[in-house]
């Protein structure tokens, strides 16, 4: 191929692949709450949660899409005359999305499935549950086209809530249901199917030490919710699992919150098993208030990234807290997003182009109480320093870029500048006025080692 023409098609491909950082809000003039997030095979994204600013009443389920750009392409809402909240979204094989959470019938909540096309139109609705109080917290499509949904119960079971693990064939008709737990409480709040189609849950229990405390607790059943296994972690205090993924090593990663160790009241809690469920190692990571952990999810690298919420750290009451780490649980660089009110973060994973998503809600920003709140990040730790650190001084311009030999910074010339690959890593220090000097083609960001800068993207050819 001509030398050209490949360079050309490099610094195409590469403008495409990286998508950038930015924020954006949605919402209406009262509250509007998200908890869960999914990335769309346009490229795009879809939130779920709960608003009344439509409803101006009870609040509605609410579901909001974007294009790849957080630009809002359509938002629905969803549900009856009572409370209507949604936890758990995915995309379907068929096109268009499932979700669960809590359909508030007139005495008790119910288990809520929602089945909507690719234009949130609804295509059914179905609940389940009892005459106590039952709820939906996530929900996946298994291998047999249908949907599993995992929440708690108090309608059946041995006793105070149990785990409640709901089958249902494509068009979300029950198949079958179990309760998981003891007589004290036991919840559950995040499923994942293995290969062999077994089932993984975790959330939180109190059955192991007599209702004295709860501890993070992890489950394997089998393909009908039979139990195989089940898991205990913590300490003397109060430990919960809010989510949970699967190694490439054929563990489990489970991220929560725990009073038992740690800098402060509750910290983010981190486990890490072997494919039976046994302790490999865990981790506290946070500040001296309330620091917890909504999502985690495994990088490219092979470590993790969390998602969360910090009172410990940033600008305001809370902010949202995101953490990477090392395929070992070390930390590599964290950040908080955020204004002087309260911003929570729940649902985040690492995007194709490897930077990151991340989803919640604010107060700080936007046009009501809260708002939902998405948040696109480029690759790596290089837009922070400590927890909290915001870099939006003055913007610079490398010139010429792309660049062949190496790039320099108008008036930067004697500044030193730190270089890092799209994975994050740091891959050199150069002065300005020659960066990039003996690094390979692909695209790099860079920032000033001593100045409050934004950081710059930087394409290098060959």
């Amino acid at each position: 191929m001509d030398r050209a023409l490949f360079s050309v098609l490099l610094i195409l491909s590469i403008i495409s692949f990286v998508q950038g950082a930015w924020e954006r809000t949605y919402g209406g003039g009262i509250t509007d709450v998200c908890y869960a997030m999914a990335q769309t095979q346009d490229g795009g994204f879809i939130m779920a949660g709960m608003s009344n600013s439509w409803s101006g009443s009870w609040p509605d389920a609410y579901l909001v899409k974007t294009d790849v750009s957080g630009n809002l392409v359509w938002q629905q809402t969803y549900g009856g005359s009572m409370g209507d909240y949604l936890y758990s979204i995915k995309e379907t094989a068929a096109s268009g999305y499932v979700c669960a959470g809590i359909f508030n019938a007139p005495f008790a909540c119910d288990v809520y499935l929602l089945r909507v096309n690719s234009q949130g139109n609804s295509v059914w609705i179905r609940t389940f549950g009892g005459s106590g109080d039952d709820r939906g917290y996530d929900v996946m499509q298994t291998s047999d086209g249908g949907y599993t949904l995992i929440g708690y119960t108090t309608s059946f079971g041995a006793g105070g809530d149990d785990a409640y693990l709901i089958h249902t064939d494509t068009s979300g008709n029950m198949v079958w249901q179990v309760a998981i737990g003891a007589n004290l409480s036991d919840r559950a709040h995040a499923i994942i199917q293995t290969q062999a189609h077994d089932y993984i849950f975790c959330g939180a229990s109190n059955s192991q030490s007599g209702g004295l405390v709860r501890d993070a607790w992890l489950v394997k059943t089998d393909s009908m919710g039979t139990k195989i296994w089940e898991h205990f972690y913590g300490g003397s205090g109060d430990e919960s699992a809010n989510a949970l993924a699967q190694t490439s090593d054929g563990g489990y990663i489970i991220c929560g919150a725990t009073s038992s160790s740690g800098a402060g009241s509750y910290d983010i809690y981190v486990i890490k098993t072997d494919a039976g469920g046994n302790l490999m190692w865990e981790k506290t990571y946070g500040g001296t208030n309330e620091d917890m952990g909504f999502a985690i999810s495994q990088s490219q690298d092979g470590g993790y990234f969390i998602v969360g919420h910090t009172a410990s750290f940033g600008s305001g009451g809370f902010d949202v807290y995101i953490i990477k780490t090392d395929g070992q649980g070390n930390v590599q660089w964290s950040s908080t997003y955020g204004g002087s009110d309260w911003d929570y973060g729940r649902s985040g994973f690492q995007t194709p182009d490897l930077g990151y998503i991340i989803a919640g809600y604010t107060m700080s920003y936007g046009a009501g109480d809260y708002d939902f709140y998405l948040i696109k990040r480029d690759p790596g730790g290089i837009e922070d320093g400590e927890p909290g650190t915001f870099i939006k001084d003055k913007r610079l311009n490398a010139f010429p870029n792309p660049f062949v030999s190496f790039t320099k910074i108008p008036g930067y010339e004697q500044f030193h500048f730190l270089v890092y690959d799209l994975t994050g890593k740091r891959v050199g220090r150069y002065k300005g006025d020659r960066i990039g000097e003996d690094l390979p083609g692909g695209v790099y960001y860079a920032r000033c080692e001593t100045r409050a800068t934004v950081v710059l993207r930087i394409v290098k050819v060959e």
